[in-house]
């Protein structure tokens, strides 16, 4: 009889954990499909001459469901990198094919479709409401090429 009581309040113990788990999810990534990026460009090339300095930022062509990508100097030894779906409300505004997507309006990334602002250094909302953040690609710089992956 004991033996069944410890392995029904290791049972409970289980589940309660789960559920515990499941209700500390991380909040605040829209769950956006996007295709499996890893590619390199190079800041000090000449097609890349907004990405030499510290402030710089360029837009970037990307495989769909991507609409792209931003790429902005933060500091002159570190980017960021962000897709330029809306992560809020992706498809509110679009005329047949074409889609919304992300611009700048420095020192912001503006949702051209709601008007939500987001801040360029980290992708958080800074107006215009919504719930998700910029989705973040990662970056590694080493001071001659810059990888941009996911």
């Amino acid at each position: 009889m004991k033996l069944k009581i410890g392995a029904f309040v290791i049972i409970i113990i289980i589940l309660t954990g789960f559920a515990f788990a499941q209700s500390c999810k991380k909040e605040g990534i829209p769950d956006v499909k996007l295709p499996p990026t890893n590619f390199v460009i190079y800041p000090n090339d000449t097609r890349y001459i907004s990405l030499n300095t510290a402030g710089g930022y360029a837009f970037l062509n990307s495989k769909p469901p991507s609409r792209g990508i931003i790429v902005y100097n933060v500091d002159g030894k570190n980017f960021v990198a962000f897709d330029r779906t809306p992560p809020n409300e992706p498809d509110k505004c679009h005329n047949g094919d074409i889609y919304t997507h992300l611009t700048i309006e420095y020192p912001m990334v503006v949702d051209t479709c709601t008007n939500r602002k987001y801040l360029i250094l980290d992708g958080s909302i800074v107006s215009g409401g919504g719930k998700y953040p910029l989705v973040q690609y990662k970056t590694f710089y080493d001071g001659n090429s810059l990888r941009i992956y996911n």
